[in-house]
This record gives structure tokens, sequence and C-alpha cells, in this order.
């Protein structure tokens, strides 16, 4: 393996000879340009996810917000076996609200692009929006995926086309385009029965635009507040469906060649908080071997139906289980969490073992530097060539939020036994328990 870090400056595309492997490159840059990401604490610390699931053959170039840890860097080459690739991080030195104005801003790293990969390289990135549709296009990238699928990506269009497959949403109203049209749904949803309702923005990511409303006194104020705090444009309101079985999260590919291409699944998200935030995901989802191939054949539809409408890219759909019957909630027209966790297991070839990609939050953890971690994990680490404990154990998948209190992991497992026994002792091991 052959590292070549640079900052980007005045002079460095000198510095690129013997890096290029003729096996194709790809380019990532995973920071986020999209509005509806951009206020979402913490999200922009989420790059390093990436560092652990990408590919491990050929030549990876990482365009990152900052220098990652070398600690993690050095972890990564002796515990999941990525000391076999060349791999080259950039860090641009120009200003911008994003990584791709950054990038754009940034000569050198433009001049460093060019020289370093070809034309129709292929560029790697969360998200897609016009940012990085334009910095594709100046250095003649292939990306897969496009911005106008934010035209076919809202919960209402999501909703509309789940209906037109004959399948089953939550009861509720989409396309509501005022705070007055809220409020008249949610009056509506209440007069029938509902205890609570959900409301949701039309493009709000990681339900930062979402808030659950109880039938009581004041629920017209609290409405118009949410509103107006989110600055609500268009979107739907639902009743929320309590008591539910599990929260499948199948997954797809468009790439403009052919049919939808089928990923492992379905997931199980892991979701908490009053809200029901997302906070990681289970594989395989905790369904019935029946109820997950119809989960995987309505999403396949589902899927297809994109498809016919041009949408390219990686997408995603989320359902809760009431009563043995499938619920489509939403689309997520962009990688998702699951993604890396999803690809960190085909490319270490675990899917045939329990995975769970989890997060860890706890205050203590803003005072722990990445090589504390390292330190008190490493009895629990998974290792890719331990044959001894049989590849099972704890990977420190995204490091990024540390200084933030949280620390993303993957527990590979034979068993759910054994992955419960993992999360609990890492638990115990970080933080001193008893």
């Amino acid at each position: 393996m052959r590292w070549l870090f640079l900052i980007a400056a005045g002079s460095l595309a000198t510095q690129q000879e013997g890096i290029v492997s003729n096996i194709g490159p790809i380019v990532y840059a995973h920071a986020i340009s999209n509005p509806n990401w951009i206020g979402i604490h913490a999200v922009q610390r989420y790059e390093t996810r990436i560092l652990v699931c990408s590919r491990r053959e050929g030549q990876n170039i990482f365009v990152f917000s900052e220098k990652p840890d070398s600690d993690y860097l050095k972890y990564r080459s002796e515990y999941l076996g990525y000391d076999d690739v060349d791999e080259t991080i950039l860090v641009p030195n120009a200003q911008g609200t994003h990584l791709a104005e950054r990038i754009m801003n940034d000569p050198a790293i433009i001049k460093t692009l060019r020289e370093m990969v070809p034309q129709g390289t292929e560029f790697d990135t969360f998200t897609i929006g016009p940012d990085e549709e334009k910095l594709a296009q100046t250095l003649g990238f292939k990306i897969i995926g496009r911005a106008a699928n934010e035209i076919h990506g809202s919960k209402s269009r999501f909703r509309q086309i789940v209906r037109e497959a004959g399948y089953s949403v939550s009861p509720g109203f989409e396309c509501l385009a005022s705070p007055d049209d809220v409020i008249s749904a949610a009056e509506a949803l209440f007069d029938a029965g509902a205890r609570e309702i959900v409301v949701k923005g039309d493009l709000g990511a990681s339900s930062a635009q979402n808030e659950r409303f109880r039938n009581s006194n004041g629920w017209k104020y609290q409405i118009g507040e949410f509103c107006t705090e989110i600055e609500f444009r268009s979107g739907v309101v639902e009743q929320w469906v309590e008591d539910t079985e599990a929260s499948p999260s199948t997954h797809y590919e468009l790439n403009g060649q052919g049919r939808p291409i089928q990923q492992p699944g379905p997931w199980q998200q892991v979701l908490k908080g009053r809200r029901q935030i997302y906070k990681g995901a289970k594989y395989p989802a905790l369904v019935s071997k029946g109820m997950a191939r119809e989960i995987r054949r309505q999403g396949y539809d589902i899927a297809c139906r994109y498809y016919d409408l041009g949408v390219q890219g990686p997408l995603g759909f989320d359902s809760i289980l009431k009563n043995g019957e499938i619920i489509w909630e939403e689309a997520n027209l962009r990688k998702g969490g699951v993604t890396f966790i999803r690809d960190f297991a085909v490319r270490q070839g675990v899917l045939d073992k329990i995975v769970w990609g989890l997060d860890l939050e706890n205050e203590r953890l803003k005072r722990y530097s990445f090589k504390r971690v390292l330190k008190k994990a490493k009895p629990l680490l998974f290792s890719s060539s331990d044959t001894h404990r049989t590849q099972e154990g704890i990977v420190l998948y995204n490091v990024g939020c540390l200084a933030e209190g949280k620390i993303q992991v993957i527990i590979v497992a034979n068993n759910i036994q054994n992955a419960e026994y993992y999360w609990t002792w890492l638990q115990k091991v970080l933080f001193d328990l008893p």
C-alpha cells in the first residue's frame, strides 16, 4: 500500500508519480452540500465512515474536509485489511460552505485530480446536488445519480407512488402546501380517531423536519410554531402508527443501464427517541423469511417505478410492520446510513453473520482520543485476518463525531447473543462500568 497525503497548497501537483493504478480509480467526496442536510448537527463529521467501506482494490482517492486521525488510518490498515491498495487523501485549502465548493475554489486540488485520474473516473458522494454535478462535469467524472432526483424524492411523491403500486402507506395526507393545510389534515386525522400524528417536511433529512403531536390542548398552536421553525413549504401529515413490530429498510441501485439492482436486505432500522430517529441498522431484519421476501418484492416494484421516472443512483425505502402488514414510510434517493454498513459487510464477506451498525453516544467520549478508544476496545475488536475468533467482534466504523460524544461501531457476530455480548462489553470497557 502506498499512502500519499496531500494538504492542498500551491505546488503539490508534482508528487503523483507512480500512484495511479490500472484498475479503475474512484474518487470519494462525502461532506454534504444539500441544504436539507447542512443544518443537521454533526452530519459533516461523518466523512470518515467511507474509509471503512471503500473498495479494497484499485486506486482510492478521498477528498476530506480535514485529514483523518493517523491512528484511525493505522487501525483500519492493521485490523480491516486496507493495506493492499493505493490510497490518496486530499484536503482542500480553499474556503467554502461545503466540500464541493471548497474543491471548486482550490485550483491545486482540481489540477491534482486531473493529473491523477482519467476522464470517466467514478465520483462517489453521499448525496448529489447541483454542486456535486457541476464538480463532476468540470473534472469529467462519472457520477451515479443526479440532483434532479429531488423532484421525485419528496415524502409526498413517495406516498403517491406507493399507492399507485397498490401498497400501503400510513393514513394521512400529502402535498400540503401551507401550515393551514397541515392543521386541517391533522384535524381530520384526530377526528377519525388518531391519538398522535406526525408532521413531515417533504425534503427534510434524518427526521430533522419531523415532529409528533398529540390530540391535546394547544396542538394547533404547537403545529403552527413547528411549521414556522422549519419554514414549512410542503409536506405530509400522517397518523402515528403505534406498537409496530419492526422497521425494515430495503435498498436498490439504479445505474441507468437496466432495471433496479437489489442490494442485500432487508435491514432493520434502529430507531430511538420520541421522533424515532435513525441510530443504526441490524442485519438480517428480525422478520420471517416469507416477510423478507415480500418486503423485497414490493420494494423492487416501487424501485421499478422510480426507474421509469428517470431516477438514477442509490435509493432506499423505509417501512414498518404492523399486524403482519407492510406500511411504507418514505424513500431516500441517495446513500443512506445502512449503505455503509452493508458495503462493509459485503466487502469483508460477513453477510452470513449478524451485522449491526450502532451509534454509541456518551458525554465521556468527548474527552477521549481515538487512541484511547482503540486501547480500551482492543480485546473486542474484529479483525479481517483473525481466524481463531471466527471473525467476530467490534469495528470502529466512524470516529468523526468523537469530539461530539459519539462513535459509530459495527458489530459482527455469529449469533444475536454474541452480538449483544459485544455491545454490552464495549460499553463496559470504554466507560469502566462494573
